[in-house]
């Protein structure tokens, strides 16, 4: 799923592995997927328009090549470490939430989980 992502310099795969103790093949592959997909949402933030005038043009080929074009053009972040979101640190977030739970409770969750 990461074969051909470039990461920071800084990034590092031990770090990863310490994080990531424990969670199942299922949880890898949903981190994984969620922190491919940081680098491309951000990018369409930040470039809305770019995006939304090559998609209200009508379509013919050369438009085709153009939007072609314009995906070869852009050029993501590398993802750093930050982009890995553990489930169980999401997961414990959503509960808080969805639970109003107080922040001493969550500050102590959060901390197990650290």
């Amino acid at each position: 799923m990461l074969k051909d992502v470039d990461f920071e310099p800084s990034w590092s795969l031990d770090e990863l592995v310490d994080m990531t103790a424990g969670m199942s093949g299922s949880d890898l592959k949903e981190m994984c997927r969620n922190a491919a997909i940081k680098p491309l949402r951000e990018y369409i933030r930040t470039n809305p328009v770019e995006l939304q005038r090559s998609k209200d043009r009508p379509s013919s080929a050369e438009d085709d090549i153009e939007r072609q074009r314009l995906r070869d053009s852009i050029k993501l972040r590398p993802l750093s470490i930050d982009d890995f979101e553990t489930p169980s640190k999401t997961h414990a977030q959503m509960l808080a939430q969805a639970y109003n739970l107080n922040d001493e409770l969550f500050t102590l969750r959060a901390e197990a989980l650290d």
